[in-house]
């Protein structure tokens, strides 16, 4: 599982070290490829990372016959899908990330990953700092549905 954050700095080719608790992960896959796309949230732009099988069986998924709205259907076949860039951690931890996913998310030279379980995320410092404190002002914590999903007991 991707658990926590870790900050990393891209080189002026657009490597960054991909961090080595998340490449353990990785390597649990059987794979050293992941898949990287564009991503939105909370309005700001961030990359989402996926080891290769995740991705194929999203893929998979998206093949299955259901009720999807045609939003959903847009954005997947518009945005989420073309946007992909395969991508393999080199022998020195690293990955390179293409200029237009670099320009999309507004990488600058330090970069932050986000651990998300299954997958991850790669934000520019300053945008994951603004979605981590609307995160801290949303405080859910005094929520009962929210307790009661993540097993917490007060």
């Amino acid at each position: 599982m991707f658990r926590g954050n870790f900050t990393a700095k891209l080189d002026d080719k657009g490597r960054v070290i991909f961090p080595a608790k998340f490449r353990e992960v990785l390597a649990t896959t059987g794979s050293d490829e992941i898949c990287i796309t564009n991503f939105k949230t909370e309005g700001l732009p961030c990359l989402d990372v996926y080891p290769q099988a995740k991705w194929l069986a999203l893929e998979e998924k998206l093949r299955q016959p259901t009720e999807r709205t045609s939003r959903v259907i847009k954005y997947l076949q518009n945005f989420y899908l073309p946007g992909v860039q395969e991508c393999q951690v080199d022998r020195q931890g690293r990955i390179l990330l293409a200029n237009r996913l670099r320009d999309f998310a507004g990488l600058g030279h330090e970069v932050v990953f986000v651990g998300l379980v299954d997958k991850l995320r790669i934000w520019s410092d300053q945008n994951w700092k603004a979605v981590f404190d609307k995160g801290e002002e949303d405080d859910l914590s005094d929520d009962p549905e929210v307790i009661s999903l993540l097993g917490i007991t007060g």
